[in-house]
């Protein structure tokens, strides 16, 4: 019953929580620091499943739909009823809220560039995640020319095996 509370009151506070999300995303707007409006394509989908006519037909009605049989008659109808609640008064409400503030807000400032680059600071930025994740001093460029001269050393392992394949099977006449 416990968790069942807990729950209950993790839904109450969702609209809070989206608020705060919803915040940072405003401050980031603020200063230019936006994910690239591609990658945002088809996001309506996961918000519009959380706007529901009726909460038994939420995702977050499911904890509900199946007490134990340990729980008491009064706890499974006040655990239900405080979800339908939520559900209808705090979840719902939030995912339209969110839904209008992705449309008329984030996603029109949202940048048209993708790489990290076009960001305030972005050249600063890749520097610092080249360092910390390959723990090397070098530069960006430094690491791309890398990955290039890598990819072509493959390239050339995987075209003397397919070369050899190639003579084995001409050699035993397949």
């Amino acid at each position: 019953v416990e968790d069942h509370e807990n729950y209950l009151a993790r839904l109450r506070a969702f609209p809070e929580y989206a608020r705060g999300h919803v915040e940072l995303m405003r401050e980031g707007l603020r200063r230019g620091v936006t994910v690239p409006a591609v990658i945002l394509e088809g996001y309506e989908d996961s918000i519009t499943a959380h706007i529901v006519e009726d909460a038994e037909e939420s995702l977050f009605f499911k904890p509900v739909r199946d007490f134990p049989e340990s729980f008491a008659a009064e706890d499974r109808e006040r655990l239900e009823a405080g979800v339908r609640a939520a559900i209808a008064d705090d979840i719902v409400p939030t995912y339209e809220f969110f839904l209008r503030f992705m449309r008329e807000e984030y996603l029109p400032g949202c940048r048209a560039t993708i790489g990290a680059s076009a960001l305030p600071r972005g050249r600063d930025f890749y520097r610092f995640r080249v360092k910390k994740y390959t723990t090397l001093d070098t530069t960006p460029e430094e690491m791309h020319a890398r990955g290039l001269a890598e990819v072509q050393r493959i390239r050339g392992e995987m075209d003397q095996i397919i070369e050899v394949q190639t003579a084995r099977k001409e050699w035993i006449g397949l």
